[in-house]
């Protein structure tokens, strides 16, 4: 699997190791240990030679933006995630829609759940450990945290996982808005 994501800043990078740790140590989870960030599109891979040269213009073109983030929220499934929900507005939507139409033509397998009417931006703090049975006390624990958070993101990045490895960074590009 491979993702086109942005990493969070400082001190949001270090409070979402933080939660993670919490998560570890008060209900066992602990699957989730890749860098902490949000995703724009997952696809199973990408045409490796068009996907560095399309984030880079990506890149040159998207001016450094802010996002709010508010709320724990859950995806209810079989295999329930729980994450930060990042608030959408207009242009968190049109540069989502951007990222997709443009990333589409070299994706192999996209997960369509990343498509622009589907995809929920949000920062995952558990899954694939995560089970029904503490999905309630999860989520609890969490709400009691002052989630408010307002921070620029001035970044996309590419991460890839093979298999049930943890996703690594592969590829970090600065958005410069030219």
């Amino acid at each position: 699997m491979h993702a086109l994501v942005s990493l969070l800043p400082e001190p949001y990078y270090g409070q979402v190791e933080l939660l993670w740790d919490e998560l570890e140590t008060n209900f066992g989870l602990r699957s989730i240990r890749v860098t902490p960030h949000f995703s724009w599109q997952v696809s199973e891979t990408y045409a490796e030679h068009s996907i560095i040269p399309t984030i880079e213009k990506l890149a040159l073109e998207t001016k450094p933006f802010e996002v709010h983030v508010k709320a724990i929220e859950a995806f209810f499934s079989p295999n329930p995630v729980v994450f930060l929900k990042i608030l959408r507005d207009t242009h968190l939507t049109l540069l989502h829609t951007k990222i997709w139409l443009k990333l589409l033509p070299i994706s192999n397998s996209p997960n369509f759940l990343y498509s622009p009417i589907l995809w929920r931006p949000h920062i995952s703090l558990a899954y694939h450990d995560l089970t029904k049975e503490v999905l309630k006390e999860v989520i609890a624990f969490l709400k009691a945290k002052n989630i408010d958070w307002k921070f620029t993101v001035d970044n996309i990045a590419l991460v890839c996982q093979a298999g049930d490895e943890v996703g690594k960074l592969r590829s970090t590009f600065t958005l410069l808005g030219k």
